[in-house]
């Protein structure tokens, strides 16, 4: 009866992915400052504001100043860069969503964090994980229900946030 159970659970949940690490660049080895997320979704809050509960510093836009250089044969305009590093990020939602006692709380096969290096444009690593971005009454407790948080705090783990 037990695995009936767990079958069950497991098929009206979906797997979740163990954390997973894939690391393509060099890493900042006296950490980092600024991040900018590089794109946008529903969950953007939630990342957020785990990233700032991790130490890092989340600013608003990726760019608010444009110059322009001038030459005799062209003019070049571009925005700056306001923080050195950006962070992509989305995920794959489970068929269990969302929770239906927390309205708050979305399950992830994988949700996945991309580390670009701005100035460069290069991707550093991609960090991913599954499971729950909050507390789910009658869900499995092995899995996170914190998502965001864990995917923030390995981060800041590969990358110590340093402040200004």
């Amino acid at each position: 009866m037990r695995k009936i159970v767990l079958l069950f659970t497991t098929l009206l949940l979906g797997c979740a992915s163990p954390l997973k690490i894939d690391q393509f660049g060099s890493l900042p080895i006296s950490g980092i400052t600024e991040i900018v997320l590089l794109n946008n979704n529903q969950f953007n809050s939630k990342v957020r504001r785990a990233l700032t509960r991790h130490g890092f510093k989340v600013k608003a836009r990726p760019s608010v100043v444009e110059i322009t250089q001038k030459s005799d044969d062209i003019d070049v305009t571009y925005r700056l860069a306001e923080a050195d590093y950006g962070i992509r990020h989305q995920g794959r939602l489970s068929g269990n969503n969302p929770c239906m006692t927390n309205g708050n709380a979305f399950h992830f096969t994988e949700y996945e964090y991309e580390l670009v290096d701005l100035s460069t444009n290069e991707t550093l690593l991609f960090i991913s994980k599954g499971g729950w971005t909050d507390w789910c009454t009658g869900s499995p407790t092995i899995e996170t229900t914190d998502l965001f948080g864990d995917l923030a705090k390995e981060l800041a783990g590969l990358i110590q946030p340093r402040n200004n």
